[in-house]
């Protein structure tokens, strides 16, 4: 079980694309998919996947669009308040012309969507993944 779930973990895409800033979204994220996102209706139905079932080479998708909200409010919770999160002049000044960029943990954390609700079965403390 082990092995075909990091074989199918090891191939999810995932892309990340800055947007503009000052109010608008900064960031869109493709990756691990959830049945439980509230930006992602089509997720709303989507089955378990059955360890039966899981192959290498499968797909799981989510797309979230992140907003200014989301960031500040991340930034707030993790104690992050690098100014290339929050505030547009200083993320253009270090080089991101598009303004603030999503924390990389805040992107990372739809991952843990995908396998907390599509993936079958517990990973555990005293488990062992390689």
């Amino acid at each position: 079980m082990r092995a075909a779930l990091l074989a199918v973990a090891r191939r999810v895409p995932s892309r990340v694309a800055s947007a503009s800033a000052r109010g608008r979204d900064v960031a869109t994220t493709a990756g691990a998919g959830t049945r439980d996102s509230p930006f992602d209706p089509a997720a709303e139905d989507a089955p378990v996947v059955d360890i039966a079932e899981l192959q290498t080479g499968a797909v799981f998708t989510r797309r979230r669009a992140f907003t200014a909200h989301d960031v500040a409010s991340f930034a707030s919770l993790a104690g992050d308040h690098n100014p290339i999160h929050v505030d547009p002049d200083a993320a253009t000044a270090a080089g991101f012309r598009d303004g603030p960029v999503v924390h990389g943990m805040l992107c990372a954390s739809m991952f843990s969507a995908i396998i907390g609700t599509r993936f079958p079965g517990a990973v555990y403390a005293t488990q062992s993944l390689a």
